[in-house]
């Protein structure tokens, strides 16, 4: 049951981040709508130096949660961590490098109104004029809707629970259906989450809405992120995972993967962007190598 006293409880998972956290909670507190009413949940997946991290949260955020998680089992496992001990009804799983930008909260809950919202998620901009990905295909449709067709579909706003899934980095969502659907799964350690949820509420067959608003914008700068395979390996492994799960053979991941790859390839050469055409080129020998 959740504690009538708060109506949002903001869950962060953070794993050596330091230099993310705070701004990602002075953000927060800036567009705070909801004063007390808003609850903070940190969860600490055994971070290197989190005890001098903790003093400082609770002294500059006072009333703060803070949750330390004796093991690092994930990203899934920490979320599901902070759910549990979140007070409200609604729950924001917000990545410790998000900036809130504008006000949110006033916007977004009253969608929550209807019974049948279930999720809930935003525009993902990776910096004030840029966008960045915050709807994905999921890896049952083909290579063509991965690359020009997503680029698309973020540039209009046009999204289709069935056929995608919205970024993971922040995303509001009823604490029930989270409890009903049994939280994030914890065998992935990492990436994915986001289509495994999808998935599972839609399983679900109660009706449940996943929206989203274009209209409502995020920060989360992550193209500057450098290539790293075994990262890359992790994605990948995750990926079929969740795809296993649905039905969905390995060896379709692999085939609409490398389309993707290359038609990013031909996109970033009408653009000229000599650092992407060699980002889609290492992935695309990544899936060649395991397909």
């Amino acid at each position: 049951m959740c504690s009538s006293d708060k109506i949002l409880s903001i869950v962060l998972v953070t794993y050596n981040s330091e230099r993310d956290i705070f701004d990602c909670l002075d953000s927060i507190q800036t567009f705070n709508s909801l004063g007390a009413a808003l609850e903070v949940i940190v969860v600490d997946n055994h971070s290197a130096h989190f005890t001098e991290t903790a003093k400082t949260l609770q002294k500059r955020y006072p009333g703060i949660v803070i949750i330390e998680n004796p093991q690092n089992g994930g990203y899934g496992q920490g979320n599901n961590l902070g759910i549990k001990a979140a007070k409200a009804p609604i729950v924001a799983i917000v990545n410790p490098d998000v900036r809130w930008t504008m006000p949110l909260i006033e916007e977004v809950l009253p969608m929550f109104d209807n019974p049948k919202t279930a999720i809930v998620g935003c525009r993902q901009m990776e910096d004030e004029h840029h966008a960045a990905s915050a709807i994905h295909y999921a890896q049952h449709t083909t290579g063509f809707e991965k690359s020009i067709g997503e680029m698309l579909v973020n540039r209009l706003g046009i999204y289709c629970p069935k056929r995608m899934f919205l970024s993971g980095a922040f995303f509001f969502a009823r604490k029930q259906v989270m409890e009903e659907i049994g939280g994030f799964d914890e065998t992935i350690f990492l990436y994915s989450e986001e289509n495994d949820i999808r998935y599972r509420t839609l399983a679900l067959d109660k009706g449940y809405r996943i929206c989203y608003r274009h209209d409502l914008r995020y920060m989360h700068p992550c193209h500057h992120r450098a290539w790293n395979e075994q990262t890359e390996l992790t994605r990948m492994q995750s990926d079929i995972f969740v795809l296993s799960k649905q039905g969905i053979s390995a060896q379709h991941y692999y085939r609409t993967e490398r389309a993707k790859c290359k038609w990013n390839i031909f996109l970033h050469r009408l653009a000229g962007n000599k650092a992407g055409i060699a980002h889609q080129k290492q992935l695309l020998q990544l899936y060649e190598a395991h397909s």
